[in-house]
């Protein structure tokens, strides 16, 4: 493999050229893979879908990132099993604990090996593998701040995106401190999730990010807990 297609919201497409093949696996959710590429380093893809790369991921980490503050002591990656956005969070704020909640345990795997990451060995960050609803409702805990990094459509969303984070939504906004912080990944399209979040938070915040290995902008959705 040479190249790798790389598709865009709007329809088209963009050529990434491929060094190498790290990694290529399904797993009982979605098809897993790490490519090493000429412009951007490694890059990990989820169903055919480029998710972060390590040439461009703090362009994305510190959009998502962005209401983190420096009192914060605790805060929730839902999603996130690639590692990035908890290291970057790391690095932000030095006396900051994350865990992070990823459904998938193959992605966790294929980061450690094939992304390289050595966060998950620093004792700051503790992951749990399994799904982010049921975590929020077990667990009791409260947070400074919840990350949203889930896909558009989010494994374990069961095919319904937005009943999915309207439920995410609500439930996180009761594990909050006050005024806690919420950051969304929204993808291309953010309206409904905009929509969801302002029903649950109140006053909602969009940002438009343009990820260059992502060939086209996104949005991010922020709120605050009042």
């Amino acid at each position: 493999m040479e190249y790798i297609d790389v598709p865009c919201a709007n329809g088209s497409t963009f050529k990434i050229k491929i060094k190498s093949v790290l990694f290529s696996n399904a797993s009982p959710f979605q098809k897993i893979a790490v490519y090493d590429t000429e412009l951007f380093g490694r890059c990990l893809f989820l169903d055919g879908v480029i998710q972060i790369c390590e040439g461009d991921h703090e362009v994305y980490d510190r959009a998502l990132l962005r209401k983190l503050r420096r009192e914060d002591r605790r805060i929730l990656v839902l999603g996130g099993g690639d590692g990035y956005t908890a290291e970057t969070a790391l690095r932000m704020n030095l006396a900051l604990e994350v865990i992070v909640v990823e459904i998938d345990p193959a992605v966790l795997d294929a980061s450690k090996r094939h992304m390289a990451r050595n966060v998950f060995y620093d004792p700051r960050l503790k992951v749990n593998t399994g799904e982010a609803l049921n975590f929020l409702r077990e667990d009791l805990s409260t947070w400074d701040g919840i990350v949203c990094d889930f896909t558009e459509l989010p494994v374990g969303g069961g095919g319904k995106g937005l009943e999915f984070f309207s439920a995410i939504f609500s439930l996180s906004r009761a594990r909050l401190n006050e005024k806690g912080w919420i950051g969304v990944y929204a993808g291309m399209a953010p309206a409904p999730v905009e929509r969801l979040l302002r029903e649950h938070m109140g006053a909602v915040e969009l940002a438009e990010v343009f990820v260059p290995s992502f060939g086209e902008p996104v949005y991010f959705l922020f709120g605050e807990k009042r």
